[in-house]
């Protein structure tokens, strides 16, 4: 196994046996300041997707790679027109 990914995992275990270690009380004060942070992180995006200066990509339709999809579109009707196409040309 990589060196790193080991010291990286022996640091997770440890850090799990660290917190199941915090009585109760204290692992309830450790979830709300998460809960907490949750908030601030969630409220901080969709401030970023109103920003006009960000840049976002668009998404494809799953299965259909972004530089291939037509909009409205699905891959079997792209196809089937570039079928219709060929047979055209023949």
């Amino acid at each position: 196994m990589n060196p790193d990914l080991l010291r990286i995992l022996e640091h997770k275990q440890a850090l799990r046996r660290s917190l199941a270690a915090h009585p109760l009380a204290e692992k309830l004060r450790l979830l709300d300041a998460l809960r907490e942070r949750a908030v601030v992180l969630r409220r901080a995006g969709r401030l970023a997707v109103r920003d006009a200066s960000t840049v976002r990509e668009l998404q494809s339709p799953y299965g259909q790679r972004a530089d291939t999809a037509t909009a409205g579109h699905s891959t079997a009707e792209n196809s089937a027109e570039n079928d219709d196409s060929d047979s055209r040309r023949r």
